[in-house]
């Protein structure tokens, strides 16, 4: 000890030493080298100036040349004003003189004026042309300067790099002699602790070779000891909140998942693990990949298909909502996914899955849709059949006096108006999640959206809007013609209803790329007042838009939740940002049409299908 103890000031010193000696060369070579750079700098850059002003007062002084010959040209100043200035320009470039022949040069073009002056009929042609002399001999010297400048710092930069490399090689060995004395017993405690040693037990160190390892070890011995005090006691805690977590996991209705940042498998519900068909020991700490059934289709167990759709869902770059079929107990239900990040000090740490039952609200929206389709078909036949009466009465019109005709008119037109509500509530009837049926085909967009827009054009036009399509090159997609019209005509009606006349209308259409693949987005933007901001999360819900004052009317209803859908079952979405003009502008993303799947075998498992986002 007392031999280790007289070691230590001779380790310390040698320490201090050594590395004050790299920090001394390390800042020498610094000092030079900022030093080099900034006279390097500097100095040409003032030599450049000079050049620059001399060729500015040449400038000025043909301006002043010019506005002598044509004085109503530059009618700032007047002609004695000119000459001061051309006189005040000269005297400031004969004080600058620079260059070698910059004074041959200042004599000629003062001689110059000075008969330009005395001439009766003027000519500058020989004081212009001994300022662009002058101009000339100034340039050449700037680049001149310039070129040295950058030569000097080239070899400034070279030598100070040089000088680095040499102080980093020195420091490299001095770092080696001193560390050798030390890493010898530090390496085995770190092969020692690399081995992860049972908390609670005893650390067996290497006999330490100085009294600073040894202190380190007294210390990594006592905090060994103090940790495995505290793991003992965690350990209990751990387990008691685990448990705690598990009672509120098993209370809740939703089905959730959390996985961690390599895809393990956290934590999960009571009702996950119905979903899945697994125990809680079958499933926590196993990677999801590894859950997930890819055998026979008539051999699967009970939960595979829904592992298949999950994994799905969770595969997927989206986030968001979006609505899945599973099946639980042997019955088909649906769901609402919500796939979040978790995130840990500002990074990605797992990511949590919560499967929320709406089967029962999905049998509400198909009750719903057929009654709208009852109630479409009940209305009409009496609408047709009033409709055919009014048209009766108004062919006896001529037998009827004025009041009585006035009464006919108003039937006809509330009939007209009532077999239009009655085919539009059919016509959404049709659409609603409930009866959609779709029959894609392969389509160039562009195409069909300049024929869709033909109609629309003309009401533009009599009301005195602007509608334009503006496309990239042809995008093809896969979408049912007659119900993305649809969606199309609701939102192209919605924009042209609230745009004010003289303002436009805009569809676009182009091809975007997101997370490293690509889709079409199609986007309609009007010039209206937009949707105010209480409206937006309420937007593409059912039944949920009330009219606000001074922002856009006519959204109420199911046109907007029902063109969401139509988007979503095409495989794409839906969604609403403010316009550049203030009003609103909603967008469509869909998939580009995959010419190498037609000739790919359809999917074997019909549950792949039932997962409506991802």
């Amino acid at each position: 000890m007392r031999r280790e103890m007289s070691a230590l000031p001779s380790l310390h010193r040698r320490i201090r030493t050594s590395f004050l000696r790299v920090v001394f060369l390390f800042w020498c070579t610094g000092m030079l080298m900022l030093a080099a750079v900034w006279f390097t700098g500097r100095l040409p850059l003032q030599m450049v100036r000079l050049n620059y002003d001399s060729i500015v007062w040449a400038s000025e002084m043909e301006r002043a040349c010019d506005a002598l010959l044509a004085p109503r040209l530059y009618p700032e100043r007047t002609p004695a004003g000119w000459r001061a200035f051309f006189e005040d320009n000269l005297e400031r470039a004969e004080q600058n003189v620079t260059e070698r022949d910059e004074g041959t040069a200042l004599a000629y073009v003062r001689s110059a004026w000075e008969e330009f002056q005395k001439a009766e009929r003027p000519d500058a042609m020989a004081v212009k042309a001994g300022l662009r002399e002058l101009e000339r001999i100034n340039e050449k010297g700037l680049f001149q300067r310039l070129d040295a400048g950058l030569r000097w710092r080239d070899a400034v930069l070279l030598a100070g790099g040089l000088g680095l490399l040499v102080v980093a090689v020195a420091s490299v060995f001095v770092a080696d002699a001193v560390s050798a004395r030390i890493a010898h017993p530090l390496r085995r405690a770190a092969e020692l602790l690399r081995a992860r040693p049972v908390p609670g037990r005893s650390l067996s160190l290497p006999e330490p070779q100085t009294l600073d390892v040894r202190v380190l070890f007294d210390e990594l011995t006592r905090q060994w000891d103090w940790l495995g005090e505290l793991d003992a006691l965690n350990v209990q805690r751990l387990l008691e909140e685990k448990h705690k977590l598990e009672l509120v996991l098993e209370s809740v209705e939703d089905a959730i998942l959390a996985l961690d940042a390599r895809g393990r498998v956290l934590l999960v519900s009571r009702r996950m693990l119905g979903i899945v068909g697994m125990s809680r020991e079958e499933i926590e700490g196993r990677p999801w990949h590894e859950l997930t059934f890819s055998g026979n289709l008539r051999k699967r167990p009970e939960g595979a298909d829904n592992r298949v759709d999950l994994d799905k869902l969770l595969s997927s770059p989206a986030r968001g909502e979006c609505e899945i079929g599973l099946t639980e107990e042997g019955e088909h239900r649906a769901f609402r996914a919500r796939s979040r990040d978790l995130i840990i000090d500002g990074g990605p740490a797992g990511r949590l899955l919560l499967l929320t039952d709406v089967t029962e609200k999905a049998m509400r929206d198909t009750l719903r849709a057929e009654m709208m389709d009852w109630i479409g078909h009940e209305l009409k036949t009496p609408v047709q059949s009033l409709g055919l009466a009014s048209d009766l009465l108004n062919r006896q019109r001529e037998d009827v006096d004025d009041s009585l005709g006035i009464l006919i008119d108003t039937v006809r037109q509330d009939t007209e108006r009532l077999r239009a509500v009655v085919r539009q509530f059919m016509d959404i009837a049709g659409m609603t999640p409930a009866m959609l049926r779709l029959f894609p085909e392969r389509v160039e967009l562009g195409v069909k959206l300049d024929e869709w827009l033909a109609p629309f054009r003309l009401t533009a036009r009599e009301k005195g809007q602007e509608l334009v399509l503006t496309r990239d090159n042809p995008v093809f997609v896969n979408i049912d013609v007659e119900r993305f019209a649809w969606l199309l005509s609701n939102l192209v009606s919605n924009a042209l209803r609230e745009t004010p006349p003289g303002r436009r209308v805009e569809v676009g259409l182009r091809t975007a790329r997101d997370a490293g693949k690509s889709h079409a987005e199609m986007s309609v933007e009007d010039e209206g007042p937009g949707i105010a901001p209480e409206q937006e999360q309420r937007l593409f819900q059912p039944y949920s838009h009330g009219l606000t004052k001074g922002t856009r009317q006519g959204l109420a209803g199911l046109g907007l939740a029902i063109s969401r859908h139509l988007a979503e079952a095409h495989g794409g979405a839906l969604r609403y940002e403010r316009g550049a003009h203030g009003g609103a502008r909603f967008v469509v993303e869909l998939p580009l049409a995959d010419e190498e799947a037609n000739g790919k075998q359809e999917e074997e498992d019909d549950a792949a299908q039932r997962v409506d986002c991802g």
